[in-house]
């Protein structure tokens, strides 16, 4: 249940009340919520709220499933700061520092706010964070990071850094924190936009369309390889009668899905084309 998942996460993070001075412009802003959004895979250990109550949450996935937009729908639902490395450069003491320029209607202090859980900051794209500010400057950010988090220990159980990253990322902030501090609590969840249920569905719909013996070899090539080596692409509208293409693709075939055509009674985009493709038995491939 992706949207159970998902609150689960939303529920547990805290509403704050100190908010960027300089707008998206600032080096922390408040993002828009993406449209459309789709809700992933949210993999919480037990689906347990307490799992994730902890200091710092590392959502972890693999490259281009979304997690910017993840992290830009926290965002907005929550109006919490994000921290986008990609676009903003670190070093020590950077986390503290942007803090500071945070700011509320009651004057209160936002780094005493953030040290009781009140502010989770989104920290978004270590991976090109990584190239931006070059290793030993991210290094220097999370090691200052966690010495900032272990000068105050008043509230260990709040969500105050949420990192997202592929999984070698998340690995080096959890070794570089971990190094530094032993005794921050941290939790991993893994997020994933790629339904495999409903991918397997897919692929069997198609599949189903074919004489059963070769549905039964298709099948079996296709489970053979898993679906950690398939990838899915979507473009175009998400109403009915846009324009829109998908493509499943995996080691052993590809699917491909048209439909950008009026029919004959001119309704608009309602003219499907759709294959299946055996890679491995394509026409003029040279013999082995």
């Amino acid at each position: 249940m992706p949207e159970t998942a998902l609150n689960i996460l939303v529920n547990v993070l805290s509403r704050p009340v100190h908010f960027p001075r300089g707008g998206e412009a600032g080096g922390l802003f408040i993002a828009e919520p993406p449209k459309p959004f789709v809700a992933p895979t949210l993999d919480i250990p037990g689906q347990d709220p307490a799992a994730i109550q902890k200091e710092i949450l590392y959502i972890e996935a693999s490259a281009a499933v979304g997690k910017s937009t993840l992290s830009r729908q926290l965002s907005a639902t929550l109006k919490a700061p994000i921290l986008d490395l990609a676009r903003v450069p670190v070093a020590a003491g950077s986390l503290r520092t942007l803090l500071t320029d945070l700011e509320a209607a009651d004057k209160s202090d936002p780094v005493a706010a953030f040290h009781e859980g009140k502010i989770p900051v989104i920290i978004d794209a270590l991976d090109e964070g990584r190239l931006l500010s070059n290793e030993t400057e991210i290094e220097r950010f999370l090691v200052s990071s966690a010495e900032f988090l272990l000068s105050n220990r008043s509230v260990t159980t709040r969500p105050k850094l949420i990192f997202l990253a592929r999984f070698e990322s998340i690995e080096l902030a959890q070794r570089s924190i971990e190094l530094t501090a032993t005794g921050i609590t941290h939790a991993t969840a893994k997020v994933e936009f790629f339904d495999k249920e409903g991918a397997w569905q897919l692929i069997q719909a198609y599949a189903d369309r074919m004489p059963a013996d070769v549905a039964t070899l298709e099948m079996g090539r296709a489970k053979e390889a898993g679906l950690d080596k398939v990838y899915f692409a979507y473009q175009g509208g998400l109403a009915e009668g846009e324009k829109h293409t998908y493509r499943v693709q995996g080691p052993t075939f590809v699917i491909e899905f048209l439909n950008v055509q009026e029919d004959s009674a001119k309704n608009p985009a309602n003219h499907i084309h759709s294959s299946w493709r055996n890679v491995k038995g394509d026409f003029g491939l040279a013999l082995n």
